[in-house]
C-alpha cells in the first residue's frame, strides 16, 4: 500500500513537473495563431497570417542560421573525427591535457570567446564577415563533435579493428570500411549538434556579426528590444519545430543520452 502510494506521488510530481516546463510552450504556440495584433493567451481565434510575416520579415536571417550551422558542421567533423581517434586509440604523453583543451571552450562563457574572437578578428580585418562568424561558431561547438563522436567510439570493441588486419586488412582500410562505418552515428549525430548548437548561438555572434551576417537570434533579440507580439511567437514556433526534428535524429541514430555522456 505504502509502495502504490509512494509510486502514485512520484507520478504526480513528474507529471507536474512536465506541466510547468511545457507550459511557457504551450502559451506560445496559441499565442502564435492569435487573429489580433497582440500577443494573448488563448488566442482570440485562429489565423496562420504571422507565420507568413515571420517568414517574411525573418526569412533572411533564417536562411543565414540554416546555412551557417550546416557549414559549421561540414567544418567542425573532418577536425573532431581525427581528434577523437588519436585520443581515444591512441597512448601518448599529455592525452588527458589534449582532451581537457579541445573541450574548454565548453566551459568559458562564450561572452569572453566572442569579445577575445572581435579583438582578434579586428587586428585581421575578418570582423563582421562570415568567415568570422563561421569560425567562431566552429569554436564554439567543436567540444560537442569531439565528445559526441568520443562516445561513439568508446562503444566500438577494438578487437573487430583488429580481426580485420589480422585478415589482412592495412590501417586504411580498416579505418575505411570498419572504423568510420561503425562510428557513422556518432558523426552524424555531431553534426546535428554542431547544427543546433550554431543555429541557436547568440552571445559570442553579436560580437563578430555584421550588418550583412545578422544571424536569426540576433535578429530576433533586436526586434524584441523594441516591439513584440504573434510574429515572435510565431518565429520561436518554428524553432521549436526544427529543434524537435534534430533532436529526434539524434536520438534516434546515437541515444541523447550516450551523446550527452561527457564521462
Amino acid at each position: 500500500m505504502n509502495r502504490g502510494l509512494s509510486r502514485a506521488v512520484v507520478a504526480a510530481g513528474t507529471l507536474a513537473t512536465y506541466v510547468v516546463l511545457l507550459l511557457p510552450t504551450l502559451v506560445i504556440i496559441g499565442a502564435s495563431f492569435n487573429v489580433k495584433q497582440t500577443t494573448a493567451f488563448p488566442p482570440q481565434g485562429f489565423s496562420l497570417h504571422w507565420y507568413g510575416e515571420a517568414i517574411r520579415q525573418f526569412g533572411d536571417a533564417f536562411t543565414l542560421s540554416v546555412i551557417l550551422g550546416a557549414t559549421t558542421a561540414a567544418v567542425a567533423i573532418p577536425l573532431a573525427v581525427p581528434a577523437a581517434l588519436a585520443i581515444v586509440r591512441y597512448e601518448f604523453r599529455g592525452r588527458n591535457a589534449i582532451q581537457a583543451l579541445l573541450l574548454s571552450p565548453l566551459f568559458v562563457p562564450s561572452l569572453l570567446i566572442g569579445v577575445s574572437l572581435l579583438s582578434a578578428f579586428l587586428t585581421i580585418g575578418l570582423q563582421g564577415t562570415f568567415v568570422a562568424l563561421l569560425l567562431a561558431h566552429v569554436l564554439l561547438t567543436f567540444p560537442y563533435v569531439v565528445r559526441t563522436v568520443l562516445a561513439s567510439l568508446q562503444g566500438i570493441p577494438r578487437v573487430i579493428e583488429e580481426s580485420a588486419a589480422t585478415l589482412g586488412a592495412n590501417p586504411r582500410q580498416v579505418m575505411q570500411h570498419v572504423t568510420v562505418p561503425m562510428m557513422s552515428s556518432g558523426i552524424f549525430a555531431g553534426a546535428l549538434f554542431a547544427f543546433l548548437v550554431s543555429f541557436g548561438e547568440i552571445n559570442a555572434s553579436v560580437f563578430v556579426a555584421g550588418p550583412s551576417t545578422t544571424t536569426l537570434p540576433i535578429q530576433l533579440f533586436s526586434y524584441l528590444a523594441f516591439s513584440s507580439g504573434p510574429v515572435v511567437a510565431a518565429i520561436s514556433v518554428l524553432q521549436i519545430c526544427l529543434i524537435l526534428v534534430v533532436v529526434a535524429v539524434i536520438e534516434r541514430t546515437v541515444g541523447l543520452g550516450k551523446a550527452l555522456q561527457f564521462g
